[in-house]
């Protein structure tokens, strides 16, 4: 376990906050496109999880077919 969380603070990882109509699908799209995806959390309307930080572009891709806005929290790595 502690070296999962370190190979994710020396490759980076994203925060990011979704929010929209349906903030959920996001998640979905991400795992039908192999993005690893951790520690989500939702706070009245806005989704927050993690991804890795080499998967952000292709985050980006997929917001479009969702609909969500995203926004990035903080980057760590």
């Amino acid at each position: 376990m502690v070296a999962l969380k370190l190979f994710r603070y020396f490759f980076g990882f994203v925060r990011v906050k979704a929010t929209g109509l349906y903030p959920e699908r996001i998640i979905n799209l991400c795992y039908k496109n192999n993005i690893t995806v951790w520690l989500i959390r939702k706070k009245e309307d806005a989704l927050y999880f993690n991804i890795a930080a080499k998967d952000f572009k292709a985050l980006k891709k997929i917001r479009s077919k969702s609909g969500i806005s995203l926004k990035i929290k903080y980057k760590i790595g």
